[in-house]
């Protein structure tokens, strides 16, 4: 939909008749009689939730594995594209603050290389209505660093953060993980549907990518340069996009796969006609 932003298809899509349930767990799927079925949190059983057509949107190793606890046997060429994506993990720190931070118009730096890829101002975003930051780490030093203490972490990443921080205090701190944050490899989307037993099944999200994007078999980066330097060194950073939130927007999903180390804001979708 060429000029249609997220928010526009989000609505479109969210029409009188369409069920969403919120803060519900998928944990199964296949097809029986004709037609997908989702098991839902455990307490639907085999008749939970029903429908013609299923799209999953979680990172790919959890929808495979919502399938497989469903005893679902994608086709093969659909199989092979999926389980050949791979992704890099990342750390946070989301760090709540007693004053403003007074962080560099708009409110958010980006990294070029070294162990910190972005950090930025949440109250400007604005995402919170209090002082806070959040800063993510690279994928080399999230992957390294993944299965460290939370203790740990954050005392690193504290330390990126205090020469950002200005007269600013952190009163409040907490690791995030995200192990299947950035897609190593875009699939060609044309290539992600099919269907099992003759119901359709489809998968999106971040690996999904445009045939030009696909061919080169690596993630096209954003066309916004990274700033050079390290957070330990404030003088050489430059000013950063910020991110901005569209207003007036609330999502609901069925969270799909399992829940560790992901932020679960992906999900799956039963066309019910």
């Amino acid at each position: 939909m060429p000029g249609v932003g997220k928010t526009k298809l989000a609505k479109a899509l969210a029409r009188d008749d369409l069920t969403v349930l919120t803060d519900a767990r998928a944990t199964a799927a296949w097809v029986r009689d004709g037609r997908w079925r989702v098991a839902v949190g455990g307490a639907g059983g085999p008749d939970g939730h029903d429908g013609a057509a299923l799209v999953c949107t979680p990172p790919v190793p959890q929808a495979l594995a919502l399938l497989a606890r469903g005893g679902t046997v994608l086709p093969t060429s659909l199989a092979a594209a999926l389980e050949a994506v791979s992704y890099d993990p990342c750390l946070a720190l989301l760090a709540v603050l007693d004053t403003d931070p007074g962080l560099p118009a708009p409110g958010g730096v980006q990294f070029a290389d070294g162990p910190v890829r972005w950090l930025a101002d949440n109250a400007r975003k604005p995402v919170s209505d209090r002082p806070a930051v959040t800063v993510h780490a690279s994928a080399p030093w999230s992957t390294a660093w993944y299965d460290r203490a939370e203790a740990d972490v954050a005392a690193t990443m504290r330390g990126w953060l205090a020469p950002w921080l200005g007269d600013a205090t952190v009163v409040a701190a907490q690791v995030k993980r995200w192990r299947y944050a950035q897609p190593r490899d875009l699939v060609d989307h044309r290539t992600l549907h099919g269907a099992v037993d003759g119901v359709a099944v489809g998968f999106a999200g971040d690996a999904a990518g445009h045939p030009r994007d696909a061919r080169g078999g690596r993630r096209r980066r954003s066309g916004r340069r990274g700033v050079p330097g390290h957070p330990r060194d404030p003088g050489r950073g430059r000013r950063g996009r910020s991110c901005r939130r569209a207003p007036g927007t609330t999502a609901g999903r069925l969270r799909g796969g399992d829940r560790s180390g992901q932020s679960g804001r992906h999900g799956v979708a039963l066309a019910c006609h």
